[in-house]
């Protein structure tokens, strides 16, 4: 089964309440940009000339990324938050892996190996639900923004 960060919804309201958008999807978006430019700085896989033309449009959406926060009034404490969860997330992840190989070095049986991921997908379903609570009675987030989260909860299928 795989353990996802993407039901995380932080939301941001800009605009005085009027709209919001999702903290951890732009987030990922910058890092994902870093991710690509960097791997391409060490790269070879294309032309000089093709490698600067991606590096420039990545960095160009970086900028463009970090305006809209900027602009929103929106700094590392916000920021922060999202990387609490990705770092839960990665957590959870390194967990599920480490049992995973126990099981092929043989160190774990097969029952072993599911009663481990049983207690990981248990942790991680009761952080979700701790990290949808808190949203929900943040004093940050209007009521508009908490009922669309309620909306897009019950649309998210079932673990």
């Amino acid at each position: 089964e795989l353990l996802s960060p993407y039901f995380t919804f932080v939301p941001v309201e800009i605009n005085g309440g009027a709209q919001y958008f999702d903290l951890f999807t732009v987030v990922a978006f910058i890092d994902a940009h870093h991710t690509v430019s960097h791997q391409l700085l060490k790269s070879e896989c294309l032309s000089l000339d093709a490698r600067a033309d991606v590096i420039g449009d990545s960095l160009s959406e970086i900028e463009a990324a970090h305006r809209i926060l900027k602009d929103n009034g929106i700094g590392a404490r916000d920021i922060s938050k999202v990387r609490t969860i990705q770092l839960a997330s990665m957590l959870f992840q390194t967990q599920k892996d480490q049992v995973g190989k126990w099981k092929s070095q043989g160190i774990i049986s097969e029952k072993e190996m599911e009663e481990l991921l049983h207690l990981i997908k248990h942790g991680l379903d009761h952080w979700e639900e701790l990290m949808k609570k808190q949203v929900l009675s943040s004093e940050e987030v209007s009521p508009l923004s908490k009922a669309t989260f309620r909306t897009l909860v019950r649309l998210l299928p079932g673990r």
